[in-house]
């Protein structure tokens, strides 16, 4: 069977990137978190973005965000997430295919990001034109293991499921 022939797909896709004092501001989906660290990054970091942007790619067999928004290239230097994303929803539509939906885990010992989920919920519904019922938000400690565990880093996974469009 040919891939272009699959009705449904599956992406998988996964970003971390370090907390700094002197950093870009904390941004997860495009929400500004209140916090005194900031993500070191070339565009504005936004792992929910980048972790997102790759599965979509990864769903319909396009190679990483690496590939397409690369950080050696000054275009994308403070690229927002939503552009990226944005830029890959485009290629999602021009393949023919539309979102079904998305589960994003969030992995940061600190700042708590409960009081987020909504915002964050919102704008991957907004970025993608889907219903809240759509997107899952969830997120993990680590149990203070690891750099993640540290307060030292912050990291997304994100699964999602496309469908061709009838």
């Amino acid at each position: 069977m040919y891939l272009d022939s699959i009705s449904y797909r599956v992406g998988s896709g996964w970003d971390v990137h370090r907390l700094v004092p002197a950093g870009k501001p904390f941004v997860l989906a495009g929400v500004r978190i209140d916090y005194p660290l900031g993500l070191k990054a070339h565009s504005d970091g936004d792992v929910v973005a980048h972790s997102l942007a790759d599965a979509l790619l990864s769903a319909i067999g396009e190679n990483d965000i690496g590939e397409h928004f690369p950080d050696n290239d000054p275009n994308w230097e403070n690229a927002t997430g939503e552009e990226i994303v944005g830029k890959v929803v485009e290629l999602v539509r021009a393949r023919g295919f539309t979102v079904v939906n998305v589960v994003i885990t969030i992995f940061a010992q600190y700042p708590k990001l409960k009081p987020y989920r909504i915002s964050i919920k919102n704008s991957v519904c907004k970025w993608l034109n889907l219903e809240t019922n759509s997107v899952a938000v969830h997120f993990n400690t680590v149990e203070g293991l690891g750099v993640i565990g540290a307060g030292a880093a912050v990291a997304c996974h994100t699964v999602v499921l496309i469908k061709r469009k009838i």
